[in-house]
């Protein structure tokens, strides 16, 4: 008894303390937060934009035939008149000549029967002949005469048909394309070369329907070019699309460039358009919303932590997502205090522990975020 008295007295304090550790009050999760402010404001948004000529059009011959030269490449630099491409004009050289031997015969006729005419209306004039015989010769010289000119305007035909075997170009401008190569047969008006007004140029961008009525015609815009993105020019706005594109939903935007604007055609550009966000809209960071797994009628949510450090979900609308991660909503009271990272670990009336280091990367702040939990699971 009085060696087990000892220990009796020892176990008495160990199982006091393991009560007292229990008692404390669990920790709260560690999250990152942060406190709404309006995004009713104007700010820039930057879309991908192609320099484009404003006059493009896809040239080719006028008559059928087979290919047998093209004088011109892709970015070939031509002036009026030009020659672009070149048909085999055998075929159309036989035509011509045939019309030209036709009509040669039927002028021919024409002038004997003219002649002839003139000496049956004498004969007439003398009681020689009756009147139905100058009539029918009067007939028949109208007839030679009718011929005569049809044949003419058939020579005239073929004769524009044999120049159109050569293709020309019909303004300065620039080949943006070339469709058929030599040795291939083309039909009449089938696409053989795209020449475009070097000239006259533009800046062509679509946006998202939200963005459409943020312009208009005559507006002016910003464009920089990716060679030297830090230099940037003004463009005006002459053409919004009336239609939105049926795949991407989006509307083409066409941007009249400055003559001066170092722009060469097929340049890849930026183009950055002035936007004011909804009043009622607020920004937040994209890693503060909550999408359910599966559609529900409450649709995305943020977080919001009480005075109390709890958390609660609130639902929103995403109204549009803005540059660097952020997207603008509706829902939520500007000076809320939300959770910006670690939505996925938190439930409905959850306690938070507020980190003091907002964070600056997603992947970084998951991260640290993790390891806090790492931290937590190993206190007693």
């Amino acid at each position: 008894m009085f060696l087990w008295a000892p220990l009796g007295i020892l176990l008495v304090p160990l199982s006091g303390c393991g009560h007292s550790s229990t008692a404390d009050e669990v920790p709260g999760v560690p999250v990152y937060s942060m406190v709404v402010a309006s995004s009713a404001e104007a700010t820039t948004r930057a879309f991908a934009a192609e320099i484009r000529p404003h006059h493009e059009a896809l040239v080719g011959f006028r008559v059928p035939g087979k290919l047998l030269a093209r004088l011109v490449e892709l970015g070939t630099l031509v002036h009026k008149g030009d020659r672009l491409a070149q048909l085999d004009s055998f075929d159309l050289a036989l035509e011509e000549t045939s019309l030209a031997s036709q009509f040669k015969a039927a002028r021919s006729a024409d002038d004997f029967l003219a002649r002839e005419l003139e000496r049956y209306r004498d004969l007439r004039t003398r009681d020689l002949i009756g009147e139905a015989e100058l009539d029918r010769h009067d007939s028949e010289s109208r007839q030679a005469h009718e011929r005569t000119q049809s044949f003419e305007a058939q020579l005239h035909a073929a004769r524009n048909a044999s120049s159109y075997a050569t293709l020309r170009a019909d303004r300065d401008g620039v080949v943006t394309n070339v469709i058929a190569d030599p040795g291939q047969v083309v039909a009449a008006g089938q696409p053989v070369i795209a020449l475009a007004d070097a000239a006259d140029r533009e800046v062509q961008f679509d946006i998202p329907e939200n963005l459409v009525a943020a312009l208009s015609a005559g507006a002016t815009i910003r464009v920089s070019l990716w060679v030297a993105p830090r230099e940037s020019f003004a463009a005006i706005v002459r053409d919004i699309a009336p239609l939105a594109d049926s795949a991407t939903r989006t509307f083409r935007i066409k941007a009249v460039l400055p003559v001066n604007a170092p722009a060469r055609l097929g340049m890849s550009a930026t183009a950055y358009v002035e936007a004011t966000t909804a009043a009622s809209a607020v920004s937040v960071p994209a890693s503060a919303i909550l999408q359910p797994q599966t559609p529900t009628p409450r649709g995305a949510e943020v977080w919001i932590v009480d005075s109390a450090e709890r958390v609660r979900a609130v639902p929103v609308e995403i109204l549009e997502f803005l540059p660097h991660e952020q997207v603008a909503v509706r829902g939520l009271g500007v000076h809320s205090r939300i959770v910006t990272a670690g939505v996925q670990r938190l439930h409905a009336g959850e306690r938070v522990a507020l980190l003091d280091i907002p964070p600056t990367d997603t992947f970084a702040s998951q991260a640290a975020i993790a390891a806090a939990h790492a931290r937590l699971a190993k206190l007693p």
